[in-house]
């Protein structure tokens, strides 16, 4: 598609008093899908009423998204009380999930990549100490090395034991 195309396929911009909502409903290609609508804000609507009358509340229902309004994260919870004025451009995606409110603990993080750092320098010698052959195993004709054995090894292990202390966030 040329530009000539591609300009003449935008809708026209939104008149004085009206809101835009763009609206990408797939969390990773935020181009597919799109849509954009211009309607006007009733007096007093919220954005949650919006999203009811135009049909976006019943599409997205619980899924995760993140609305900005002018450029502004505005949270779920504050959907129904948050009033926009004329002329306010709404964006709301999709995102993959929620990754649990930044409650992730770094310690873990940390403590997951210095195990596979550790699985990468001793793990050829934790599994020799094993008695596993130099030369690796063979499985279906793929060659297994010592340090691939080792190093999965030290990673399993020192996972079973990090996570207790630091478990990953629970979806809501």
């Amino acid at each position: 598609m040329d530009l000539s195309e591609h300009v003449a396929a935008r809708p026209a911009a939104p008149a004085a008093g009206s809101a835009a909502l763009v609206f990408s409903p797939h969390p990773i290609q935020l181009e597919r899908d799109r849509e954009l609508v211009y309607a006007h804000f009733l007096p007093q609507e919220t954005i949650a009423e919006y999203l009811e009358r135009v049909g976006i509340a019943a599409r997205i229902g619980r899924q995760p998204v993140i609305l900005t309004v002018n450029g502004r994260r505005v949270p779920r919870e504050l959907w129904a009380r948050c009033r926009p004025k004329p002329g306010t451009l709404i964006n709301l995606y999709a995102v993959v999930r929620d990754i649990g409110g930044g409650k992730k603990s770094p310690l873990a993080t940390i403590a997951m990549i210095a195990l596979m750092v550790a699985g990468q320098a001793w793990g050829a010698t934790l599994a020799a100490s094993l008695g596993v052959p130099a030369g690796g195993i063979q499985i279906l004709g793929a060659t297994i090395t010592q340090q691939m054995i080792g190093s999965a090894i030290i990673t399993t292990l020192g996972g079973l034991v990090v996570n207790p202390f630091a478990p990953p966030p629970l979806v809501q």
